[in-house]
C-alpha cells in the first residue's frame, strides 16, 4: 500500500482542444432562467466571439410585462482569460452549454516555466499560470509533494496553453 503525501492540493489548470478550424461541436442549450451559478455557459466577448465562461452571478427581474416573461442577467468569467462578461436575455431564450471534459493528472515536476503533469494514460505540459495561481503553484511544489491538477479541455477552441486558472 502506498503511503500518504505529505502535501496535497488541487489546482484546476484550464486546458482547450487544438484545432485547425475552429468548430464548437457537442454543444447543447439550455433555457436562461435554468441556467444555474457555476454553470459553464458560451458567452459574447467584447470582440463579439463566443467565450466559455463559468457563471458567478444569476439575477431576474419581474418588470411586469404583458408578455409574463422575466429578464436573467448572468454575470460569468471566462475561463480561459479570467475576463468578465456579461448578458442580459429574457428568460425564455437559450445559451449554448459547451461540451467541457474535466482530467486529473499529477504535477511531476516544472521545466522551464512549464508544467509536466501525468495520469496513469498520459503525460502532457502545460505552460505555468500567471498570477496568483502560478505563484502559489511554484511556492507548494517539492519533490516530495503530491499535487493533483484537473485541466478543463473545451472542445472547438484553438487556443494553444493555460489562458487562466481557477483554485479548486
Amino acid at each position: 500500500m502506498d503511503a500518504q503525501p505529505a502535501l496535497t492540493c488541487e489546482f484546476l489548470l484550464l486546458r482547450h482542444f487544438c484545432a485547425s478550424i475552429v468548430l464548437i461541436i457537442d454543444i447543447i442549450t439550455l433555457a436562461v432562467d435554468r441556467v444555474k451559478t457555476g454553470d459553464i455557459i458560451l458567452l459574447k466577448n467584447q470582440g463579439g466571439n463566443y467565450r466559455p465562461a463559468k457563471v458567478f452571478q444569476k439575477m431576474t427581474e419581474v418588470d411586469g410585462k404583458k408578455d409574463g416573461y422575466s429578464n436573467v442577467t448572468l454575470d460569468a468569467k471566462d475561463i480561459f482569460t479570467g475576463d468578465t462578461l456579461k448578458v442580459e436575455k429574457e428568460s425564455s431564450k437559450e445559451v449554448n452549454v459547451p461540451d467541457v471534459e474535466r482530467s486529473s493528472y499529477r504535477l511531476e515536476r516544472i521545466e522551464d516555466n512549464r508544467l509536466v503533469l501525468s495520469s496513469s494514460s498520459e503525460t502532457i505540459t502545460l505552460p505555468m499560470p500567471s498570477g496568483h495561481l502560478g505563484n502559489t503553484i511554484q511556492e507548494k511544489f517539492t519533490p516530495d509533494a503530491n499535487l493533483l491538477v484537473t485541466v478543463l479541455s473545451v472542445k472547438g477552441f484553438s487556443e494553444q496553453g493555460v489562458g487562466g486558472v481557477q483554485v479548486q
